[in-house]
């Protein structure tokens, strides 16, 4: 089966199901509710991932097949159906790469949760608390809708009608992941019921709603809360007035993020039952605590979504509600609709879902960015593909519009037409492939155009080879970082070659990107190499030998790899005692005179540690139009030599 590299994100998934599975039905696991809630939670969502999982690697085994019957079969409607699973399943691909990518996002850990749901009226006097009201039977009739359940905690009333300050609480499935985009300022544009003159006001109401603190989120010892009890004041009847129901609790709580003390104070009327307000109470302190311990988090949340309330001003606004013209106008998202009736009767979920869409699409952007997209190969990895393809060729794409067969020359995309018949002939027999970015950059946007197109068709086609930059950048630090931003983030290779003579502030910021791989000039193998690398110093040590010496300091045998040219021949033993476990990248080998059998015998490894590079002798083996034939018979040709050495060193 083709191996993709976004298999490498899934690894464990399926065994991971299966061990959550068997453990939602232990006895210890179900006594623990805290556990048990958690890993029922991870059931369903790993549930989801592994469904469409199966069906990519499904996917991939009918591409690899296709790709097999193509490769071995010569009649030609076995070779068309073939040729039509091969174009089917490669064009769905990417939509069900995009699916994983954002099942493999992780979900906001309050999703689940309840939500106390805070509404005030802002700017706007009068006006501002009736439309307090009305958004709070905008929200309760949406709740219904859902089949939540809603709870009036408290209330202050309007004069002239809604509510200065409404507080409820929600409970229901993932409550919190649905209504947290409603946390911000609404504003009303319309003429209110106490204009007389017709004109249109502007006003707002801001929501807040929090996550809602499970008795297991926060730590409070109930035996240091003090409890007052009181006659609940207003409407309600005599039973209101004469019975102690209203409770009141103080505690004193100490700030774990600035350690000052300093005392919650909670009042509870809603019910006539004593005992339902006092719980209710300890419900709003857990919650009151929770916000304050977790104000890192929500503030994260205000930066990411820009959502939270501000002051209840009307210019903090997140979305209008424009009466005259009967428009809601969502400005996070620049959502607009023109059923403003319905909308306040609780059809909001339409704008929900876009929002919702939107959160993901940023989060998609934000891992890509992140994570460099998906693509990264470990060690591991590539020593895998060696041992699966009995080879650690890599075929350099040194791509020369000289040098290519006189029928290509005239074609406006001759540079990637060339680069794409040479990798399908030869990607069976290499593990990697390593464009030179000279030969591109001559051509300016042109020559850049081509390379791009080349690392896409390679990604998307030969997802298991791992693709060297080889550029040999190294400049000051804020230089470096933009080569990387340009190789690790725009071209999302696997490995960019680096001069390290500026040191280590012009290398490290190549080190910043998480799987990827910095490959460093070494001993090499051209004519002036002997120039300056083989220069000792006080000690009689070369050069060359104190720079990967350093280097290996910085980095790790899982992202750094030395370039070392062929044609050092026994030099290699002494390269092996400075670094015996880093790869080495092998340029010189065919063309250039350097000897694979040499290179193997001083530079292999008990893994293999190497990848010998061959450009020319491969990809200018023939200038006819059987160019590209010729080219996979050269790299099979080497593929053979390197399955005989890997034998011989016991590796397969």
């Amino acid at each position: 089966m083709a191996e993709s590299t976004l298999l490498s994100r899934l690894d464990g998934i399926d065994a991971r199901f299966e061990e959550v599975s068997l453990l939602i039905t232990d006895p210890s696991v179900i006594s623990d509710m805290k556990r048990f809630v958690k890993l029922t939670k991870e059931y369903k969502d790993l549930e989801k991932l592994t469904k469409v999982t199966s069906k990519y690697k499904q996917m991939l085994r009918d591409i690899e097949e296709a790709r097999e019957v193509l490769d071995t079969e010569t009649d030609p409607d076995m070779r068309e159906l073939a040729k039509e699973d091969l174009d089917a399943n490669t064009a769905a691909l990417p939509e069900i790469e995009e699916e994983i990518k954002l099942l493999l996002i992780p979900e906001d850990p309050e999703d689940d949760k309840n939500v106390i749901l805070e509404i005030r009226g802002g700017t706007g006097g009068d006006e501002a608390a009736i439309f307090a009201g009305d958004l709070f039977r905008m929200y309760a009739k949406y709740c219904e809708t859902k089949g939540w359940k809603m709870e009036i905690m408290s209330f202050s009333e309007g004069s002239a009608g809604g509510y200065k300050e409404i507080i409820c609480s929600v409970s229901g499935e993932k409550v919190y992941g649905t209504l947290k985009y409603e946390s911000g300022v609404h504003r009303v544009q319309r003429v209110p019921a106490t204009e007389t003159q017709g004109r249109v006001h502007t006003s707002a109401a801001s929501v807040a709603v929090l996550p809602e603190a499970e008795p297991f989120d926060v730590e409070i010892n109930e035996g240091e809360i003090k409890w007052d009890t009181f006659r609940s004041g207003g409407a309600g009847g005599q039973n209101v007035n004469k019975v102690e129901s209203g409770v009141r609790l103080r505690y004193n709580w100490k700030n774990p993020n600035t350690g000052v003390v300093e005392e919650i104070l909670i009042e509870c009327t809603e019910t006539r039952d004593q005992p339902k307000n006092k719980e209710r109470a300890l419900a709003r302190l857990r919650t009151f605590i929770y916000d304050k311990e977790h104000q890192k988090y929500v503030d994260d949340i205000a930066s990411r979504r820009k959502t939270m309330v501000s002051t209840g001003d009307r210019s903090a606004k997140i979305r209008t509600y424009n009466y005259p013209q009967g428009r809601i106008t969502d400005h996070r998202i620049n959502y607009t609709i023109y059923n403003l009736a319905a909308f306040m009767d609780g059809d909001i979920q339409d704008c929900i879902d876009n929002l919702i869409i939107a959160e993901n699409a940023a989060k998609t952007e934000r891992d890509r960015i992140v994570k460099i997209r998906y693509k990264t190969m470990t060690r591991k990895e590539l020593l895998d593909n060696i041992r699966r393809k009995k080879s650690f060729l890599c075929v350099g794409l040194d791509t020369d519009i000289k040098k290519i067969p006189e029928h290509l020359k005239n074609d406006a995309d001759a540079i990637f037409k060339f680069n794409k018949a040479i990798i399908d002939a030869t990607a069976p027999y290499c593990v990697a492939y390593k464009p030179n970015l000279a030969f591109y950059e001559c051509f300016g946007i042109e020559g850049w155009t081509a390379l791009e197109k080349t690392i896409k068709y390679l990604k998307q086609n030969y997802p298991d080879q791992f693709i060297i930059a080889d550029a040999k950048r190294g400049d000051i630090g804020n230089t470096s970082a933009m080569y990387a931003r340009s190789f690790f983030e725009h071209l999302d290779v696997d490995a960019i070659t680096v001069a390290p003579y500026m040191g280590e502030d012009s290398i490290s910021p190549f080190y910043g990107y998480e799987g990827k791989w910095v490959i460093v000039l070494g001993l090499t193998s051209n004519k002036g190499s002997h120039d300056f690398q083989l220069t000792e110093d006080a000690d009689g040590t070369p050069l060359y030998q104190n720079v990967m010496s350093k280097v290996s300091s910085w980095g790790t045998s899982d992202n750094t790899m030395f370039v070392v040219g062929a044609t050092q021949g026994k030099m290699f033993e002494e390269v092996r005692r400075v670094v015996p476990d880093k790869f080495l990248l092998v340029p010189g080998v065919g063309a250039q005179g350097g000897s694979l059998e040499e290179v193997a015998r001083y530079g292999m490894t008990d893994d293999c540690g190497l990848l010998v590079n061959s450009s020319r002798g491969i990809i200018y083996a023939s200038t006819g139009e059987d160019f590209a034939t010729v080219a996979g018979q050269k790299a099979k040709e080497l593929q053979v030599q390197m399955e005989q050495l890997l034998a011989g060193k016991g590796i397969i």
